[in-house]
């Protein structure tokens, strides 16, 4: 599991850095078209938005396994244990939840839009919306399995302190 989820985070990261690596080479060259040549080149900048929108979904997703490092503990850290694991598992759940409904509507917004066209471009704009789901998908997947590995591992953790007493006693 923990190597799917592994795969799953590089595939979006890859993605993510390939789509970034081709918004920086879009924009070097409509530099070098309307400073260099005088020929401003009209597609670049529209094409540049389309990736970027790609890139923030899939970067996001490939961010999801940090999600929970970074946050306010102090107050969570208080609470006993077994109500730091309920509210741990129903903050992973409204997580979860939302991504479902949200990856739900964006599969609508993409059928919405399906037959419009971009202006400069020509392209059909579900193609640039599809990376709503898309990253959402990635989402879902990658926080999905991160969330299996943490409480399989806390389990574990559990149970071994849970034998460690027991031999004590």
């Amino acid at each position: 599991m923990k190597s799917l989820r592994e795969y799953t985070v590089k595939t979006a990261a890859y993605l993510a850095s390939v789509a970034l690596l081709a918004i920086v080479i879009l924009i070097f060259i409509q530099v070098l078209f309307r400073y260099l040549l005088h020929r401003p080149l009209d597609w670049t900048e529209e094409l540049s938005r389309f990736i970027f929108a790609w890139t923030s979904m899939l970067g996001a997703a490939a961010a999801a396994p940090r999600i929970y490092e970074q946050g306010l503990d102090t107050l969570v850290n208080k609470f006993p244990t077994k109500l730091r694991q309920a509210s741990d598992i129903l903050a992973r759940s409204i997580t979860i939840i939302t991504i479902i409904v949200l990856l739900r509507y964006g599969i609508q917004i993409v059928g919405r839009v399906h037959g419009q066209t971009s202006s400069v471009m020509g392209v059909r704009m579900s193609y640039v919306y599809a990376a709503i789901p898309v990253g959402l998908a990635f989402f879902l997947v990658i926080f999905t399995l991160e969330s299996l590995i943490t409480y399989r591992t806390k389990e574990k953790t559990y149970e071994e302190n849970k034998d460690i007493k027991e031999i004590k006693e």
